[in-house]
């Protein structure tokens, strides 16, 4: 059925503007940043007379916009194939001097009402906006799968949703069949309760016949356990996808569906809202989650991206910003091996992704993070920490999450300086300007080549005969052995620089690194300026990255870390990136992708 009223756009307060997707429209972001006022202030506007608006402190949204097609009577004809028309008179809810129709939600509308409210593209629709607009927090989900009373199936039409199911037994169908999927039982309507509609879970064995039904059948289906007395987990996903699949309403707002559901149930719901969103009802859904489930189900309908739509929000001290991702780019990263097993995604719920080259930094700076000194450091303490198993692949990990809007900072050992194409591919995914950068690495490259030493052989020689030479026991030690492969290796001026870090250069050299990695850091790449990770704390054996990184946190050796700085300063990028970074465009929808800082 194709809806008379529409959700276009939301404009925030700060005029940042999100356009509502025809079918499923996401809204995701770091903790706090008002995904769930900006439902309920969504929900307030529509269903709320505009009258009542003044004065109130809207704290995210700042207007709406709505959609009218057809008119007035359409309006009047569409609501009499959903809801019971009742004729002028005295009811147990009052008297009524015209026909109306009576809403799910107990309230009643009237043809004058839907006129005085028809056509107000900024809200404000009061009684219409109650038809037009369900709202689901996670009590309300809860209730929906409750039973209700019985209705005469020939005279009336049906309310709720559980008597749509009653009447529709196709959504009967789909619903258990849903429902089996995710939680290995079906559902089962009682249609055979008097005065009441009964929602079971499980399946009758014995088929249904014309009524009255046998014995046999009766005693089966009364003895299914009533879905109400169920989980919150399984009561959640059907009362959600009732009111989805039931369509009472032209507009379902969810907040954090994943709510009660495990991460396997949370991906189904959303391929299921992926699923809805292809086909032609006209129903619109927002969700606002922090659920990578949610996501990764919502994106993975190839199909049905034209009609999804994610958003991240964010918040500057109190204003929020917006910034809307295109669905293939999010769904590119739920392919992508890198991204997906390295445990990436979750930088769309966060302040950001800090991207490591092992796992072992992540630990590190994180175990700084959480001393209770670095309070201030807000938004690299909330960021997601994750590594990508080496330098090459942080530079396509930055590039995957260019086009989601999330800031991404990464953080290298200064050997990244050593290898042209692993350099090159990092300028080019941070969006560096490399005409800038390659004079200053060319000097810095110069410089540190310049104390690599070719090895003489005869030098070695002399070097291994006097190791072997000082003992005459018949088996090498480890230290022996160690000796001797330090005296076969290349004087290299990159292990120098590891070894020493920015201290070793001088000159042009150190004013040529300087400038580099300050250009690097204003696009989210920092370099450990002590050379690598290990060197933060050069009083630790280095032998093995492991023991090391096990003494410096038994021993509480970080609590007086040198990387200190170094956070603050990606802590300082990733605030500045909230409301900086744009998403890239998406080549097959065309978007307004602006985001304002």
């Amino acid at each position: 059925m194709a809806r008379l009223i529409q959700l276009k756009q939301i404009t925030l307060t700060s005029g940042d503007a999100v356009d509502v997707a025809s079918g499923v429209t996401a809204i995701v972001g770091p903790n706090n940043t008002g995904k769930s006022s900006l439902l309920r202030e969504l929900h307030e506007r529509i269903i709320s007379d505009s009258s009542s608006w003044t004065g109130r402190p809207w704290k995210v949204v700042g207007r709406i916009e709505l959609d009218f097609s057809g008119t007035v009577q359409d309006q009047v004809e569409e609501l009499g194939l959903l809801f019971p028309r009742r004729a002028p008179g005295q009811y147990n809810d009052g008297h009524f001097t015209e026909e109306h129709f009576r809403l799910s939600n107990g309230g009643v509308l009237t043809p004058t009402q839907i006129t005085h409210w028809w056509g107000r593209t900024d809200g404000g629709l009061n009684g219409l906006g109650q038809y037009f607009a369900t709202y689901l927090n996670a009590e309300q989900r809860l209730g929906l799968t409750g039973s209700t009373s019985s209705f005469d199936l020939y005279r009336e039409q049906p309310t709720g949703p559980l008597q749509v199911l009653y009447a529709k037994r196709e959504l009967e169908a789909q619903i258990a069949e849903l429902t089996k999927a995710a939680f290995k039982v079906g559902v089962t309507v009682n249609r055979y309760a008097g005065s009441q509609i009964h929602l079971h879970s499980g399946s009758v064995t014995i088929a249904e016949g014309i009524s009255p039904q046998p014995p046999e059948y009766m005693a089966e289906l009364n003895a299914l356990p009533l879905l109400s007395d169920q989980g919150d987990g399984m009561r959640a996903f059907v009362g959600m996808t009732l009111s989805v699949l039931t369509g009472r309403s032209p507009l379902v707002l969810i907040d954090e569906p994943e709510a009660f559901l495990h991460p396997p149930q949370a991906r189904m719901f959303g391929q299921f809202l992926a699923s809805y969103a292809t086909s032609a009802n006209g129903v619109q859904v927002v969700v606002a989650t922090h659920s990578e489930d949610i996501i990764a189900g919502l994106t993975s309908t190839p199909a049905a991206s034209g009609k999804i739509s994610i958003a991240r929000l964010t918040r500057d001290g109190t204003q929020n910003h917006i910034a809307q991702l295109p669905a293939t780019a999010v769904s590119e990263l739920y392919e992508d091996p890198l991204i997906k097993h390295y445990d990436m995604l979750n930088g769309l719920f966060s302040t950001g992704v800090v991207l490591c080259e092992a796992d072992s930094d992540c630990t590190y700076y994180r175990a700084v993070l959480d001393l209770p000194s670095q309070q201030a450091l807000t938004y690299v303490r909330e960021a997601h920490f994750t590594h990508a198993g080496g330098k090459a692949r942080i530079a396509r990990a930055i590039k995957a999450f260019a086009a989601t809007a999330v800031p991404v900072a990464a953080i290298f050992d200064i050997d990244i300086l050593q290898n042209d194409h692993e350099f090159n591919a990092l300028v080019e995914s941070a969006g560096a300007d490399a005409s800038a950068l390659i004079p200053l690495r060319n000097t810095v490259v110069s410089a540190v080549q310049s104390r690599s030493q070719v090895l003489k052989r005869s030098v070695v020689r002399a070097e291994i005969t006097e190791v072997f030479d000082r003992s005459a026991s018949i088996h090498l030690s480890k230290g022996d052995a160690r000796k001797i492969q330090e005296a076969a290796a290349p004087k290299s001026g990159w292990k120098d620089l590891k070894n020493s870090g920015s201290a070793l250069l001088s000159g042009d050299a150190l004013t040529a690194y300087r400038g580099l990695a300050n250009h690097l850091e204003r696009h989210g790449v920092f370099i450990v300026e002590q050379g690598e990770l290990e060197r933060l704390h050069p009083e630790v054996p280095q032998g093995n990255k492991a023991d090391w990184l096990r003494s410096v946190i038994d021993q509480r050796t970080y609590e007086s870390s040198p990387a200190i700085d170094l956070l603050d300063r990606v802590s300082a990028y990733l605030e500045a990136a909230q409301t900086t970074i744009e998403a890239a465009p998406d080549e097959a929808e065309v978007l307004d992708l602006t985001v304002h800082g």
